[in-house]
């Protein structure tokens, strides 16, 4: 997933000096990105408990040339899937559920040629096909409120694309079951359940998963055409849930990180599982696992994810070994992302 040069400018920067890292060379790299006077981004860098660089670059509004904070809200995307797959260990760990348990034990969803658990959910490897790809994702569909079990309704009856277990393939219709999960095992709605038990722990107070938009912290969200930046297509957050509708900033998203990996939110024995690349059924791996993606920087092992949803891009990247984090949070439709710590 991430791919970045910014992230080669920190490793070559902590290298060569451990203690004081040169803000100039994050500086030229977020420059060679984002301006000004138009929609733009947050990023942060982090190593251990110290942050070596954070700033946000660009426009919050456009119209009222309100300038870009570290403190705005931007959405995320799908790297919302690794809270949503936290609340389902946090369920686990208090033996609600198993990850190996047939969904249907927990969600209205009719049974298919082959059974599907959780795990086939949170691996991408149902085989459910993606919502998100169908044609009833459009624009003016999911700028309207609609109820989860009539999304689910959308996809519930279409044929598997592949025998559970057997390939991969990205599917935000997993996760949207997961919110289903977790609202009918925790009781709570999918906004409340990760207010009490993933930000609250985590420290992020400046984080939501709340369906109200609009709150002067978020930023607004752009696309690009002909005549320049125009505001992207609104979409109701009660489309995206657990696999794309978090608000958050680069802060908040080392927060969360930090606490994940100090087994603040789920233990670390169990959180290990969500770390593992998936095997399919012929034993091959594919370097995913729960909500969190695995590749490598410069030979260093890499835990990540990106996101995409109308008006704003992300990446969020971590570096085990160098614990090293990284976050990117960008207001446009743009690879900006992707190429400041991306795919």
């Amino acid at each position: 997933m991430l791919r970045t040069t910014l992230l080669s400018t920190v490793l070559a920067v902590i290298t060569a000096v451990q203690a004081q890292p040169n803000t100039a060379a994050y500086d030229a790299e977020v420059q060679a990105h984002f301006t000004a006077d138009a929609p733009g981004g947050a990023v942060l860098v982090a190593q251990g408990g110290k942050v070596l660089y954070e700033r946000a670059l660009g426009l919050a509004d456009v119209s009222a040339k309100t300038a870009l904070t570290t403190a705005n809200q931007f959405r995320i995307g799908s790297v919302t899937k690794q809270f949503a797959a936290v609340s389902i260990l946090q369920l686990a760990e208090a033996g609600k559920l198993q990850v190996d348990d047939e969904i249907q034990q927990y969600v209205d969803f009719p049974k298919k040629e082959q059974p599907i658990t959780i795990r086939h959910l949170l691996t991408h490897t149902s085989g459910i096909p993606n919502f998100t790809n169908g044609p009833n994702y459009t624009p003016e569909a999911y700028a309207k409120d609609i109820e989860l079990k009539d999304l689910i309704a959308l996809f519930a009856d279409l044929p598997l694309e592949f025998a559970p277990g057997s390939k991969w393939s990205y599917s935000n219709s997993g996760y949207i079951l997961l919110t289903a999960i977790i609202e009918k095992v925790s009781g709570q709605t999918w906004a409340d359940y990760a207010n009490e038990h993933l930000f609250t722990p985590a420290g992020m107070s400046h984080t939501t998963a709340s369906m109200v938009q609009g709150t002067p912290a978020e930023a607004h969200g752009y696309s690009e055409d002909t005549q320049g930046w125009k505001p992207a297509a609104a979409i109701s957050m009660s489309w995206p849930l657990g696999a794309g509708n978090i608000r958050s900033t680069v802060g908040d998203l080392w927060k969360w990180n930090a606490s994940v990996f100090a087994g603040k939110l789920v233990p670390v024995a169990r959180l290990a599982q969500a770390h593992q690349p998936v095997t399919l059924a012929d034993g091959t791996t594919h370097p995913y696992g729960f909500g969190w993606g695995f590749q490598n920087v410069q030979g260093s092992p890499t835990i990540e994810h990106n996101g995409g949803i109308d008006g704003f891009v992300s990446a969020s990247l971590y570096l085990p070994k160098e614990d090293i984090y990284v976050a990117v949070l960008v207001n446009r439709e743009s690879d900006d992302a992707n190429n400041l710590a991306p795919k």
